[in-house]
């Protein structure tokens, strides 16, 4: 019965766990995804590199033919020269810069400093550059825009002479002299075309706060740091008032708008530091008294001195008269 018995691999297979039946199951999956992995990279190789057919080389053709016509920009051969650049119209030189207003305001002004903002003030905390920056340049932009505009409706000839057809051509300092220049000249109509409360009843002239406003423009082209709050809005008022005086109420709205949020910082900042500076100034002028005291009584002195020194002179004077007379009375006697 057991010599009967012969050796059969399925015998022994089944012999084997289910787990070894398993990976080698999935070791020939893996091995015929990689067959056909390796077999579909040699069928991409193959069209990649198969030679072009004859609608691919027609097309290859066609456009390096476009491509050559239109040759690069950097290429040292031209076929013609570049053609030249034709001014539409001569530019116009503006004639205000000359005028000796401008100038006389020019050296009112300071590029790098505060020019006519320049004085004492309760505090000088300043607010952080990025912000004072926007403030000024905003501001100098909506003035730029209310001149033009009023001199360009009131006095387009202005505008014309000195070459200035759009907003933004002319700086602030150019616009706010031209309309010096016709408060100077035609008072009476330029008088008409203004707030008439604000032009009889303002502490200042138009003229004084065009010349004022105008170095608002220096100092943010030239990046002028660590301005005063206080100083900043009595900028942006001033910007106000201008506005308010030629009635331009959208931008005066607007520079009111700007100028708001800093009254309060500005006020808080006069109450808290406006005591220390009166005391300060109190100090200040105590000193000065006491230094006028010590003068007076050194000129008191110094007069004293002279009245002795005057005695003494007509002392030697009387002296010198009478050896004179008994000199002359012996000269005669001896003649």
């Amino acid at each position: 019965m057991e010599d009967s018995i012969e050796y059969s691999p399925a015998a022994d297979t089944s012999g084997k766990s289910s787990a070894t039946l398993c990976d080698n199951t999935s070791a020939n999956g893996q091995g015929s995804h990689d067959t056909k992995s390796r077999s579909r990279m040699a069928d991409l190789n193959l069209v990649i590199n198969a030679p072009p057919t004859q609608s691919q080389q027609e097309e290859q053709k066609n456009s390096s033919i476009k491509r050559s016509r239109s040759p690069s920009p950097f290429s040292a051969v031209t076929d013609a020269p570049p053609p030249k650049r034709q001014m539409s119209s001569v530019p116009i030189t503006p004639w205000i810069t000359k005028h000796d207003t401008y100038k006389e305001v020019q050296k009112q002004l300071s590029p790098y400093g505060l020019g006519p903002y320049d004085g004492r003030v309760a505090s000088d905390k300043w607010l952080p550059f990025s912000v004072q920056s926007k403030i000024l340049t905003r501001v100098q932009i909506i003035l730029e825009e209310a001149l033009f505009e009023f001199l360009n409706t009131n006095f387009p000839h202005v505008c014309e002479e000195n070459g200035w057809e759009e907003m933004g051509e002319a700086e602030l300092i150019e616009l706010a002299v031209s309309i010096m220049i016709q408060l100077d000249g035609d008072k009476d109509r330029l008088s008409s075309l203004l707030d008439g409360d604000i032009y009889d009843h303002s502490s200042e002239t138009l003229w004084c706060l065009l010349l004022k406003i105008s170095q608002i423009r220096h100092c943010a082209v030239h990046r002028t740091k660590k301005i005063p709050v206080i100083t900043l809005e009595l900028m942006v008022r001033d910007a106000v008032y201008v506005t308010s005086y030629i009635q331009d109420k959208e931008r005066t709205e607007i520079l009111d708008s700007i100028c708001r949020p800093l009254e309060p910082l500005s006020f808080n900042l006069e109450a808290r530091f406006g005591e220390r500076l009166a005391k300060k100034a109190q100090r200040n002028l105590e000193r000065i008294n006491n230094k006028v005291k010590q003068l007076q009584e050194l000129l008191r002195e110094e007069e004293v001195r002279q009245r002795v020194a005057n005695m003494e002179m007509e002392n030697i004077q009387r002296q010198d008269e009478g050896i004179y007379d008994g000199e002359l009375e012996s000269l005669k006697k001896a003649l």
